[in-house]
């Protein structure tokens, strides 16, 4: 389609220097005329095939994403989200250790944090989770009651975890954790995974950023009924 347009065009601009020629105009002028109208049909012509050599560049880009994508997803095709899990921690070279007591439960260290999950060999989700990792006296009603405030207000904010607390004797505990599906058909998995990890991993942060607000909000509030 493009070639016939350009063949076309070619004719078109042609007959120009002819019909000045017909017209008893001088040839120096329509000599000048058909050299313009080759220049301007070589233009074109280059204009419409580098179009399409960047067309093909990019399907063939694209044919490179999709047999990538296509490769990763049958490295991992078959596996429960247990095996799954361990095989993406494997590649991104996580050293893994199983629980004593629990053939499905598993700790690793990832960015310098301590963290575990929980999967099956016949499920598709994995419960991922981080305990605590911070304490507040049982006895200080008044942090107890930040604390308590801080939680429920990251939940709400941030995304990628959940963040609970518990008592144990005289101490309250922050905990952390996450539910999500891992399975191969995912896109993209293996970045997929390590979001999933950054994200979780956040959680700390989150909890001080939190609290740090809620600090500065009462702080606020406190001086504006004085």
């Amino acid at each position: 389609m493009r070639k016939r347009y350009v063949i076309i065009t070619s004719y078109i601009l042609l007959l120009i220097p002819l019909a000045m020629w017909l017209r008893g105009v001088e040839g120096k002028y329509c000599i000048a005329a058909y050299i313009f109208s080759l220049l301007i049909c070589g233009i074109v012509y280059n204009k419409i095939k580098d179009n399409k050599n960047d067309e093909t560049m990019t399907e063939n880009d694209n044919n490179k994403d999709d047999a990538k994508v296509n490769s990763v997803a049958t490295e991992y095709l078959g596996m429960d989200a247990k095996d799954l899990c361990l095989q993406l921690l494997q590649k991104m070279n996580v050293k893994v250790e199983k629980e004593d007591d629990d053939e499905n439960s598993f700790f690793f260290e990832y960015k310098g944090e301590r963290m575990s999950f929980k999967a099956s060999s016949d499920g598709h989700f994995v419960l991922l989770y981080d305990t605590f990792w911070k304490k507040f006296p049982a006895t200080n009603l008044e942090m107890v009651t930040l604390a308590r405030k801080t939680v429920n207000r990251a939940n709400i904010e941030y995304n990628g975890f959940k963040l609970l607390y518990t008592f144990a004797e005289d101490t309250m505990w922050i905990h952390s954790n996450n539910f999500f599906l891992l399975v191969p058909e995912i896109p993209h998995v293996e970045e997929f995974f390590k979001s999933v990890l950054d994200n979780f991993l956040y959680a700390h942060k989150a909890f001080d950023e939190a609290m740090y607000e809620l600090m500065k909000e009462e702080g606020e509030s406190n001086k504006g009924e004085e």
